[in-house]
């Protein structure tokens, strides 16, 4: 069945209909269809092409019944294939109303997930600088109509969700090239591009090329707003509110701000308006926020007046997640200053700020362990005076008050400030290495004129905990204070240090001199005295590493470090006075040094041990540490003291090197020589010196040499008791057989009287001559003479051409006597084991005398010591002396 409307119309009316009908149907097909990949064909297009960078736009939505876009998955990306801007949607309201009256009205704007990312080339430029060329370098803008309307524009709602900024910094150490930019002629952006190329020139920091590209930014709009102006009188807010939560991170952020009033008056882009506004609003529950500005926008001029107190920074600690590993228990930070800039013709600005800043009540704990890292009762700068151009900061003065750091060596060999820190014991890659190369072949960037009157530190306290050790080690710093004067960037001037602290409670600390941290040229002279530190919270590092608890001692220090450029001379003074271990203790890292003899030895009467360690070298050199060549050095004096005890004694004392530690004597000899006893007598001096010191005496022989010597000792007492026989009764009461002496013919005439009567009674036999190769020579001259019976020396004869040696004992080569005939004669004499061991007996106890009658030794610390091994010892005709 027809319709009756239909069928009421004329044919005219009818055709008109169906023409409404096509048209809205071609309306809606385009707009929901045909413009939509059209209009985004065109928009990468254009994109690509006017960025000259690759861009993409998944999906573009137009309805055109509500005059609304959006604009999905937009990505840009950056020359170098990253991504430059992208967003997930953007979303455009526009209004009918517009075509019927003058303003442009925008119902909403909305965005998802916005990302923009900066970057600082190796050249100082920024990843968008050719953009900025790009547009700042067209022609003039035409000149607009003379009656053209401006233009005037309303939004109602703007509305940012997910925003997202990446700022990277690929800038190399001491590279100040930035690229210049090109302008035409005519704008007010002109004015200023050539006063920030010539600065820019300059300069070695970004940060001038960040604000002329800022100000490049600005003079355009500021240009393009020409064709749009407008004043709204007056703009009031009052009792608004502002909640924000954040939700990226593990532990979200959030911030009231309450109390919003807002009141601006001359808001306009007229020539020669002052903007005025003021901006008050509360931070949390006790924070506050105050703004007062003027602003004039040509030529370009701001005065920011910022007054914020006890603003709580804990709430905003989620942001530090990503670098620091920590938690903001309690902050209250303010700012009073002001905030002005001033722009000269054909200049970039002026920026200046000038005040005081505070960071009050500031308390930190660790993200691990959840224990106080960093807190302050107080810390202020006062009379800040900074200018953006020229780069120039000078602070009159920073204080802080009671201050306190806990640093902390967990079980697990971690450390609680690197942990916060997020630092980790990854080996270096090569990226790292690189930077390493690179920062010790160039230098730094440039920094501005910096200048500090005074930094002023007052009872702060660091405390240190081990606890991967068992018992654990504590130390507190404590009272820490002083003042860091006159620090300047200017070459010319130097910061005063007079630091001073107690350690655990007792042992003072100072730190004095001057310092240059700006310069690269002048010397740095810092003084570092530590009087009178307790060593015992130090035992359990001690009873890993040296095997032995400490059970007393102090610490002194003096140290002196001179650096001039990068050469350093420093002289470090360690005093241990009254060291002393305790137990032993089974450490699987304990050396294997003689740590308990080496301190022995180092220590003096006094009870003290001083070690003057210097150190000299260049901190260009990536192989010098300070640390490791001073514990480098200690480690020497201690393998020194282990395998040289008495070459470091002879150093210390005046005498020679390793041969202090034995003393000679002759064949069969019990007597001391001259020589030996000024060798006693220099130990003497170290035993005195050394009174923890004890020594070990062990006596030893040559059973060659002492065997002969006793024999021939055995044959001139017979031969004297023979001579003191024959004396009359009167002559033996007045001499003893020992003060007998003999000419060289008597006892030539004794020895062949002597050696006949032995051959006679039969003590030289076949059997004797074999036993040693050296009598059968012997005895092969002495047969031709006349001796007392034939037959014996006939038989002597025969065995001496025919007999071998059965026993190889007393190989030893020794001067033969003058006398073959005493040669033989000789071995008729036998020595016993025990006579050799009451020889080396004697030695020892000769030693030990000597030493005590020097009156520096006591006789409990000498003990005459037995062979090891069992035995005599043979180690030669001498006395062994042993530290212990």
């Amino acid at each position: 069945m027809k319709a009756p409307i239909w069928n009421s119309l004329s044919p005219r009316k009818r055709k008109f209909a169906f023409w409404i009908l096509g048209l809205l149907l071609f309306y809606t097909v385009a707009g929901f269809l045909i413009l939509p990949p059209i209009v985004r064909a065109v928009a990468v297009k254009q994109l690509s092409r006017q960025l000259d960078r690759e861009a993409s736009i998944q999906k573009i939505k137009i309805n055109p019944f509500a005059l609304s876009t959006t604009v999905r998955g937009l990505l840009i990306k950056d020359k170098d294939g990253q991504p430059f801007i992208s967003w997930d949607e953007v979303y455009v309201n526009f209004q009918l109303s517009s075509f019927l009256g003058h303003p442009w009205v925008f119902k909403e704007i909305s965005t998802s997930k916005p990302y923009v990312h900066v970057k600082i080339n190796e050249d100082g430029t920024f990843n968008f600088s050719d953009i900025l060329t790009r547009f700042s370098a067209g022609a003039a803008p035409a000149k607009p109509k003379a009656e053209a309307r401006p233009l005037a524009v309303c939004i109602e709602q703007v509305r940012v969700e997910g925003a997202r900024a990446d700022l990277e910094n690929r800038r190399a150490a001491g590279n100040p090239s930035v690229a210049s930019e090109n302008h035409s002629p005519g704008n007010v952006e002109n004015a200023t591009t050539n006063a920030v190329n010539h600065a820019a020139a300059d300069s070695s920091a970004p940060n001038l090329s960040l604000l002329r590209s800022v100000t490049n930014a600005v003079a355009r709009l500021l240009d393009n707003a020409k064709q749009l102006s407008g004043t709204v009188n007056n703009l009031d807010v009052t009792n608004c509110a502002v909640h924000l939560e954040d939700w990226a991170h593990s532990r979200p952020a959030k911030l009231d701000l309450s109390d919003i009033t807002l009141a601006a008056k001359n808001i306009s882009n007229l020539p020669v308006t002052n903007l005025t506004a003021q901006l008050s609003l509360r931070w949390n529950k006790d924070g506050s926020i105050k703004v007062a500005t003027t602003v004039l926008l040509r030529p370009l001029t701001a005065d920011v007046q910022l007054d914020l107190d006890q603003l709580d920074l804990g709430t905003l600690d989620p942001y530090l997640e990503p670098k620091l590993d920590l938690f903001i228990l309690s902050s209250q930070a303010g700012l009073h200053g002001k905030v002005s800039m001033r722009t000269p013709e054909n200049q970039l600005p002026e920026i200046t700020f000038g005040g005081d800043a505070r960071l009050d009540h500031f308390h930190t704990v660790d993200g691990v362990m959840a224990e106080d890292l960093l807190k302050w009762d107080s810390l202020r700068v006062s009379g800040i005076d900074v200018n953006v151009n020229p780069e120039t900061v000078t602070v009159r003065e920073i204080a802080v008050d009671n201050a306190y750091a806990r640093l902390v060596i967990e079980t697990n060999q971690t450390i609680n400030l690197f942990n916060a820190l997020r630092l980790t014991n990854a080996p270096p890659t090569n990226q790292t290495q690189v930077a390493v190369a690179n920062s010790s072949g160039t230098t730094g960037l440039s920094l501005p004129q910096i200048s500090v009157g005074s930094v002023a530190i007052s009872n702060t306290t660091i405390n240190f905990t081990d606890r991967s050790l068992q018992p654990n080690v504590n130390m507190v710093i404590e009272k820490a204070g002083g003042t860091i004067s006159g620090i300047s960037s200017e070459q010319l001037q130097h910061a005063d240090l007079n630091l001073h602290a107690i350690v655990d409670g007792i042992g003072p600390a100072d730190i004095t001199g001057t310092i240059n941290p700006f310069s690269g040229t002048l010397t740095n002279d810092i003084k570092v005295s530590v009087k009178d530190v307790d060593l015992t919270p130090t035992g359990p590092y001690s009873a890993k590493f040296a095997g032995y608890s400490i059970a007393e001692g102090k610490l002194n220090l003096d140290l002196n470090y001179k650096l001039v450029g990068k050469k350093l001379n420093a002289k470090n003074v360690i005093t241990l006075d009254q060291f002393t271990f305790g137990e032993q203790v089974n450490s699987p890292d304990a050396t294997h040094l003689p740590v308990r003899l080496a301190i022995a030895i180092l220590k003096d009467r006094e009870g003290k041990i001083i070690l003057d360690v210097p150190v000299n070298g260049s901190l260009d050199d990536p192989k010098f540490r300070i640390g490791k060549v001073v514990q480098r050095a200690i480690v020497n004096i201690l393998e020194k003291v282990a395998t040289s005890p008495f070459s470091l004694i002879g150093a210390a004392f005046g005498g020679g090197g390793e041969e202090l530690g034995y003393q000679d004597f002759a064949p069969a000899g019990r007597e001391l020589t001259a020589d030996d006893t000024r060798k006693l007598d220099v130990l003497a001096k170290a035993l005195y010196a050394r009174p923890g010191l004890q020594m070990e005496i062990v006596g030893s022989i040559d059973p060659r040499g002492d065997r002969d010597g006793l024999q021939r000792a055995a044959l001139d007492r017979q031969i004297r008791t023979q001579v003191w026989m024959k004396l009359r009764k009167s002559e033996q009461a007045t001499t003893s057989v020992d003060r007998i002496t003999l000419s060289p013919d008597d006892r030539a005439r004794w020895i062949k009287k002597l050696y006949g009567e032995a051959v006679a009674d039969g003590k030289i036999t076949p059997q004797l001559i074999a036993a040693d190769t050296n009598l059968a020579a012997y005895a092969a001259l002495v047969l031709p003479r006349r001796l007392v019976e034939e037959k014996g020396a006939t038989k002597l004869m025969t065995v001496a051409k025919n007999g071998t040696a059965t026993n190889t004992v007393y190989q030893t080569k020794l001067v033969p006597p003058p006398d073959p005939m005493e040669a033989v004669l000789l071995a008729t004499f036998p020595v016993e084991a025990s006579e050799l061991g009451t020889l080396a007996a004697d030695r020892a106890k000769a030693v030990r005398a000597c030493l005590l009658a020097t009156g520096k030794v006591e006789a409990k610390r000498l003990f005459l010591m037995e062979n090891q091994t069992g035995g005599v010892r043979s180690n030669g005709s001498r006395v062994y002396l042993q530290f212990r």
